[in-house]
């Protein structure tokens, strides 16, 4: 991760403003991955500040997103929860209908943070269906189904559904989403009362973070 973020640093000198934001957005994340959250938020409210002067949806709704995730990391769900609100009608401005599922997505996750899961089950159950060639979506969307189910107590729905997410994120080569969708189905299978299956899983985990060098992550799987 350190290296990743070296080179972004170095891609942001002489950057356009609009490449700048994005840069900017991906350096939040992987601030927020090697745990510092106070710089992922400034990286990502500076990309905000930028969108906003260039008066480009698109850009905003992108940092909106980024933003309602930090703040939900952090479980400042309030924040967060503004973050997404905002930046749905901008998504649905800019004409991208792939991030305004992202952000339904988020708000979807927020309710199942807060203990809403019928609420969050409720918006996920709402969404269009995620295009076939977008399997990092699909494999978001299924995890915060998956969470939900969790919270309301279906656990079959809840197995079934971060299977889906795990089989996404793997097509889509996403190894961050795999390695949480890999540690709800654990907990879903524990809940449901094999734990052996949920020994397993979370262990794998465990090993999925340690490879990333995911520091959040792997904080989580020793809580496991």
């Amino acid at each position: 991760l350190e290296l990743a973020l070296h080179h972004y640093r170095l891609a942001a000198d002489g950057a356009s403003p609009a490449a700048s934001v994005v840069i900017a957005l991906d350096i939040a994340d992987l601030e927020r991955r090697r745990g510092h959250g106070d710089q992922a938020l400034a990286a990502a409210s500076g990309a905000l500040a930028v969108a906003r002067r260039r008066g480009d949806p698109l850009l905003e709704a992108r940092c909106h997103l980024r933003i309602a995730w930090l703040y939900a990391h952090r479980a400042d769900y309030a924040l967060a929860s503004d973050h997404a609100t905002i930046g749905l009608p901008l998504a649905r401005k800019a004409g991208d209908p792939a991030l305004a599922l992202e952000l339904s997505r988020v708000a979807a996750a927020i309710a199942t943070s807060i203990g809403e899961p019928r609420r969050a089950l409720a918006i996920l159950d709402a969404l269009p269906a995620v295009p076939a060639d977008q399997p990092r979506l699909a494999a978001g969307v299924a995890h915060e189904l998956g969470r939900a189910a969790i919270q309301a107590g279906d656990y079959p729905r809840a197995i079934a559904a971060l299977e889906r997410a795990i089989a996404a994120a793997e097509a889509a080569g996403d190894l961050e989403q795999r390695a949480r969708s890999t540690n709800n189905l654990g907990a879903a299978c524990y809940y449901q009362g094999d734990w052996a299956r949920a020994r397993r899983l979370w262990l794998q985990f465990r090993q999925q973070s340690e490879r990333q060098g995911d520091r959040t992550e792997t904080l989580h799987a020793l809580n496991n």
